[in-house]
């Protein structure tokens, strides 16, 4: 589906799941914050198309694969549809990003090696029954006042403890004064009897613990496949072992959890959805343009090329303000862009 923003007016055409009109047409303000940003912050002086629901199979691009000439989209049912453009920005993620240009190596230049140095943060989730019946989802829940009293390093408080409403983190190591080597992310929420998933009848927390900076490296398969490689480099089994270990047979056992704590009811393995690094040894960093392919360009986590310590976003946000400076500031995309749209009226489109 396409919603078209301009400076003026929002229309949003059935199928996107959202309400048709986002904007108030009498007083001109938007009631969905992508609008607003778009509308409002950035101001637009010129069309942008968004398409909901469909997919970009693959970037084309000229006989000699050295500048890109458009992508080809999926839509939602299912035909295709060849849309021309002089710049194509790739913003799919790690994994959807690496899919994307090993996809297109028929169409346009791109190493071998996109895919490679790919990390991702694996996790093991601890969930736990709770003897207090009163608990529930909220900042004065006692179980949150529990984890705020425990001494979590060696009876010291830990300066780095945060707290987002009823979730809170801390920093932890295996020795006092070492550099933290993992994060124990505390949730309480209610659960069933076998701790599978969330519901009223039940109540508990939940242990999430991670590596702060694991060091393995998978892979993005040129056939869409994931390879993760979890502990494959020295050090990053035995750094979530210890981290586990010690809420299982240390944090739990702490005066403050004692009354409150019951017994384990679930554990298991599972990625925590951070990652990054598989198109970063495909990309120039200077100028975040596909080396080899005029035109094409990348920003988002696939380019960070290791894993960085507590939440990713900042960093992406970062690059991608630095990018957007960069991509302004280059006059053969500003005439490329201004050559196409005064050929065909065209706009900037975004693929969602």
């Amino acid at each position: 589906m396409i919603s078209e923003f301009t400076k003026q007016d929002f229309r949003l055409k059935q199928g996107c799941g959202r309400p048709d009109t986002l904007v108030d047409f009498d007083s001109g303000k938007a009631n969905s914050s992508l609008q607003r940003y778009v509308v409002e912050t950035v101001a637009l002086k010129r069309p942008l198309s968004v398409m909901c629901g469909a997919t970009v199979v693959g970037i084309t691009g000229e006989d000699a694969k050295t500048a890109v000439t458009g992508v080809s989209v999926r839509l939602p049912d299912g035909t295709l549809q060849e849309v021309k453009s002089p710049v194509v920005v790739v913003s799919g993620g790690s994994v959807g990003s690496a899919r994307l240009l090993s996809a297109s190596r028929g169409s346009v230049t791109v190493k071998e090696s996109v895919g490679a140095n790919f990390w991702d943060v694996p996790q093991v989730v601890l969930q736990y029954r709770t003897k207090d019946r009163s608990s529930h989802n909220c900042l004065f829940d006692p179980l949150v006042s529990a984890f705020l009293k425990a001494d979590l390093r060696f009876s010291k408080p830990v300066l780095s403890l945060l707290s987002s409403y009823d979730d809170l983190m801390a920093l932890w190591s295996p020795k006092a004064g070492a550099a933290p080597e993992a994060t124990i992310l505390f949730q309480p929420f209610t659960l069933n009897n076998d701790g599978t998933s969330p519901l009223s009848g039940e109540h508990g927390c939940q242990f999430v613990v991670r590596p702060l900076r694991p060091f393995s490296r998978g892979k993005v398969n040129a056939d869409g496949t994931v390879d993760p490689n979890y502990f494959s480099a020295a050090g990053d089994l035995e750094n979530l072992q210890n981290a586990v270990r010690y809420v299982k047979e240390q944090l739990v056992k702490k005066t403050p959890f004692i009354p409150i704590i019951g017994d384990l009811v679930g554990e298991r393995l599972e990625s925590s959805g951070i990652n990054g690094g598989s198109c970063a040894s495909v990309v120039d960093p200077t100028t975040f343009q596909v080396t080899g392919t005029d035109g094409l360009y990348l920003c988002d986590g696939s380019i960070i090329p290791g894993a960085l310590s507590g939440n990713p976003i900042p960093y992406k946000l970062a690059l991608a303000d630095k990018f957007v400076d960069k991509l302004l500031k280059k006059k053969d995309v500003r005439r490329k862009v201004e050559d196409a749209d005064a050929e065909s009226g065209g706009s900037t489109r975004i693929v969602y």
